[in-house]
């Protein structure tokens, strides 16, 4: 019996996986955008610099989020005057 396109691609969409390895488990994976949004001085710097830390020493963030393996991280600092 031959397999028609139609039926391949029915097939490719049923068995398609979304899973994407996790760099911090439950908050940042593989192949995903994160931005932190909020007013001035609300901590948003802290917040990143203390990701990036976790994610290259392998420690969890926030004391309870999982790194399943260290990273390098690239922190660019894209605000204040020069």
């Amino acid at each position: 019996m031959a397999v028609h396109f139609g039926d391949a691609l029915r097939q490719a969409i049923d068995t398609a996986t979304t899973h994407q390895p996790p760099l911090i488990e439950d908050l940042l994976y593989e192949g995903n955008v994160m931005m932190l949004a909020g007013a001035p001085g609300a901590g948003k710097s802290i917040l990143a610099a203390q990701m990036a830390v976790a994610l290259t020493t392998g420690s969890k963030v926030f004391g309870s989020l999982p790194i399943p393996r260290p990273r390098s991280v690239y922190y660019v600092q894209l605000e204040g005057s020069e």
